[in-house]
């Protein structure tokens, strides 16, 4: 299981990738962009801990955010950039070079299905807890609704009661008075 970890990339590669200016070469570009998907679900759960009434928006945000990062790290480096990287910043010959781009490509390629798996694994992660928390909210409001239903059913009733008990006292008084 190779990941695009500084011993994985021989040193000479590494400078001539740290050399050119394309971003999805550099050596941490993968780590980079899993510590900002990090970075951001930290965000945002926050924000959800401090607006629990946004929540739902919180958590579609972050998944939109999630799906173009994952767009943007699942697309092909291009090979001609990574030679030319390597022609202009080593002094290799080009079967090494060849060889050099073909072992870089496979321990890129492998490095991004991991990182593509781990994001995939949070979004399913992701849905689900949003899945439990929009099941919690309902069940929370239906229990606020029955709450309430139940205080109005009791206050009915007391009402209610009341009214016997008042009725009960009126129809007394009134027959006092007939009898005198």
């Amino acid at each position: 299981n190779a990941t695009l970890k500084e011993g994985n990339i021989p040193q000479n590669i590494r400078t001539a990738l740290l050399k050119s200016d394309v971003k999805e070469l550099q050596p941490d570009y993968l780590q980079k962009q899993l510590a900002e998907v990090k970075d951001d679900l930290e965000a945002s759960v926050k924000k959800i801990v401090r607006s629990p009434q946004q929540a739902d928006e919180s958590i579609d945000s972050f998944l939109d955010r999630l799906k173009q990062r994952t767009e943007s790290i699942s697309k092909n480096i291009d090979r001609n950039d990574l030679a030319k990287a390597i022609a202009n910043n080593t002094n290799m010959s080009k079967a090494e070079a060849n060889k050099t781009i073909d072992q870089y490509m496979n321990l890129l390629e492998n490095a991004r299905m991991e990182a593509g798996k781990q994001i995939d694994k949070l979004e399913v992660t992701l849905k689900k807890a949003a899945q439990e928390w929009k099941e919690i909210k309902h069940e929370a409001l239906v229990a606020a609704a029955a709450r309430s239903a139940l205080i109005s059913f009791l206050a009915i009733l007391s009402g209610a009661v009341l009214c016997c008990i008042a009725g009960a006292y009126g129809s007394r008084k009134t027959q006092e008075r007939v009898d005198i």
